[in-house]
């Protein structure tokens, strides 16, 4: 499926491909009226990875952020359960320590 705002659908990647077979980008840029860095993008896609990078790919992250350790969960609990909820930014970063936030060095 071509996303919303997407300039370009599978087929008119392809149809682009065929343009830039025959003349130079800037030229099929300037037929299409679409931008250089765009044309490129897929250019440089179909000649890395052929028919299969003209397909749409998938816009989610490959790799979701790690949770926080358990011990860092509980101390920011335990000070947020202390008040700290209502103090600025500032004052919760100043109210931790350097040894409070660093991770443990790995072996």
């Amino acid at each position: 499926m071509t996303r919303k705002n997407a300039p370009l659908t599978v087929e008119g990647r392809c149809w682009l491909i065929e343009r830039c077979r025959t003349r130079p980008i800037a030229h099929a840029v300037a037929e299409m009226g679409l931008s250089r860095a765009c044309t490129s993008k897929w250019v440089n896609r179909w000649r890395a990875h052929g028919e299969l990078g003209l397909l749409d790919q998938s816009s989610t992250p490959h790799h979701g952020a790690a949770a926080s350790p358990a011990a860092v969960v509980a101390q920011i609990e335990t000070r947020l359960h202390e008040g700290l909820e209502y103090r600025t930014p500032v004052e919760v970063e100043a109210a931790f320590t350097e040894a409070d936030v660093t991770a443990p060095a790995v072996p």
